[in-house]
């Protein structure tokens, strides 16, 4: 599963972060974000559990072992 730096800026502060569509259980997650140099994906943990919010389609994901990235500060 791909996410953006508001994603993984809300995981790395509570743990979780809310998805469009519900990913598989213990997926990887890959952060995509651009550069000076172009697009970069780093693989920054996986999916540890998935909770979905009402009837919006929207769920919660819950992470494991997110991996700090330089240059992105919470």
């Amino acid at each position: 599963m791909y996410i953006n730096i508001e994603q993984y800026k809300q995981a790395r502060n509570t743990g979780a972060f809310e998805s469009p569509s519900p990913p598989q259980q213990m997926e990887r997650i890959t952060l995509k974000m651009l550069t000076g140099q172009g697009r970069r994906e780093l693989d920054v943990g996986y999916v540890v559990e998935i909770k979905l919010m009402g009837g919006c389609g929207r769920c919660m994901v819950t992470t494991a072992k997110l991996v700090a990235v330089k240059g992105i500060y919470v």
